[in-house]
This record gives C-alpha cells, sequence and structure tokens, in this order.
C-alpha cells in the first residue's frame, strides 16, 4: 500500500526492518500514478493522495539519488513540471508555481 512507499522513500520505519531505499520506492510510486491515471474525475479521488504530491517526491528523490537510486535531474524537471500543471488542475496556484520553480533548479543542476 501506499503506506509502505511512505516508509521507504523516509525510513520511518527502520526500527521495524523498513530501511529507505528510494529505488523500491519510486517502483511503488510510479505503479501508484499509473493506478490513478486512469481514473475519471466522477471516481471517488478522496482515498487517494493527490497525483501532484506523488510526481513531487519522485522529483524530489531523483534530484538527490540516494538509497538505490540514480540522480536523474532531467527526468526531475519533467515530474516537477507534471506535478506543477497537476496542482494548477486541482487549482493549487501557488503550489504549481513552487513546482515549476522546482523544475527549473532541477534543469539547471544538470
Amino acid at each position: 500500500g501506499f503506506g509502505l512507499d511512505k516508509d521507504l522513500s523516509s525510513g520511518i520505519n527502520a526500527e521495524y526492518g523498513v530501511e529507505k531505499r528510494w529505488s523500491k520506492a519510486q517502483k511503488y510510486y510510479q505503479a501508484y500514478l499509473d493506478v490513478t491515471e486512469n481514473l475519471s474525475s466522477t471516481d471517488d479521488m478522496s482515498t487517494f493522495e493527490p497525483r501532484y504530491q506523488i510526481l513531487a517526491k519522485l522529483a524530489e528523490m531523483l534530484c538527490t539519488g540516494g538509497f538505490g537510486l540514480d540522480k536523474d535531474s532531467n527526468r526531475s524537471g519533467e515530474l516537477y513540471s507534471e506535478a506543477a500543471e497537476a496542482a494548477m488542475s486541482s487549482m493549487n496556484g501557488r503550489l504549481a508555481n513552487k513546482f515549476y520553480m522546482l523544475a527549473e533548479e532541477a534543469w539547471s543542476s544538470e
């Protein structure tokens, strides 16, 4: 589930044997995005994390790399840009601006 993904990306449950493994978390986040992408606007989205949050988390992990995940600044910028578009679609303009700024920073660190 999504809780495991958060555990893998943050290491918050390390005392239970869940260590940070961003490479594995990336796979779960991508699967989550694949599932939610095909939901229509009439589906009950209240049980899902907003797509822009998942996209931004992936972008953040790729921007720095580590914990078994290679750094990919270009892909990070693409994901931040996609997160910005998703945030705009959710009427979250300030957050979208933040994600656009992070996308530019990621691309400039290439």
